[in-house]
């Protein structure tokens, strides 16, 4: 999405409060028009070059930023689409976010993956529940007795917030998971 910057300059004339005033005969005359607007209960913003200038400056910030975040989902996007090694365990696609072995802390179960869809209602136990979601999830064990394992597993989330990282925790000792936290 392109984004045209233009340069906004002030209008400089000889008289910029004359105005020419055409009867219905055609006659014409010049007059010199002065604001009488009353009492101004707000002054508001001028419209000037400096002001202008402002605003499309901003904007274009505002489309670059755009510009970025989407260069950045669509290099992830692709990716994901062609399987590269972008990250450890970038080809384990998942649908299912806590699928777990919670007997074998080093299964192929609780081997890093990536969550990427467009719908995330289509995921099972996802933080996020509808729209697009793309993540890279870590599996990270506890030995707690000689069979069982404190699990916590770890979303890093490329989009819809880059960065943010969501944890949830399973105790078997009360065979129960935490809810979704940010951290």
């Amino acid at each position: 999405m392109a984004f045209s910057l233009k340069t906004w300059v002030n209008r400089i004339s000889e008289y910029p409060n004359r105005r020419k005033l055409t009867h219905e005969d055609g006659s014409t005359e010049l007059v010199t028009v002065a604001r009488a607007e009353g009492q101004i209960s707000a002054e508001g913003n001028a419209f000037s070059a400096e002001e202008m200038n402002d605003l499309e400056n901003r904007i274009k910030g505002g489309f670059d930023e755009v510009n970025q975040s989407l260069g950045l989902l669509s290099e992830g996007i692709q990716a994901v689409s062609k399987k590269q090694n972008f990250c450890k365990g970038s080809d384990r696609l998942l649908t299912d976010v806590l699928i777990i072995d919670f007997t074998n802390p080093t299964g192929e179960s609780n081997s890093y993956g990536v969550i990427a869809t467009e719908d995330a209602s289509k995921l099972l136990n996802s933080p996020v529940t509808d729209g697009p979601f793309y993540a890279y999830r870590e599996v990270l064990t506890i030995k707690s007795v000689p069979k069982d394992y404190k699990v916590i597993v770890r979303l890093t989330e490329a989009y819809p917030s880059p960065g943010r990282t969501w944890i949830k925790a399973y105790n078997p000792n009360i065979s129960d998971w935490s809810d979704w936290k940010v951290i």
